[in-house]
């Protein structure tokens, strides 16, 4: 609560009885993606020699699934 949306908030709107299971479909496919980015963003940070350019990289993906 508290960290959805505007764009959430119109997609659920849209939703009949066809389309619910698509918008929960895409909605987890969003949540464990993103997760895998924030595990891979997480790890490059304990590393000692953390690569910076990976790191940005993560940080674009997880820009680039948001703004969908």
């Amino acid at each position: 609560q508290g960290i959805i949306n505007d764009q959430f908030s119109h997609i659920q709107s849209l939703k009949t009885v066809e389309e619910a299971d698509c918008i929960v479909k895409m909605i987890n496919t969003y949540c464990a993606e993103v997760e895998t980015l924030l595990k891979e963003l997480a790890f490059s940070v304990g590393l000692p020699d953390m690569e910076f350019s990976k790191f940005v990289v993560l940080l674009r993906q997880v820009e680039e699934k948001s703004s969908r």
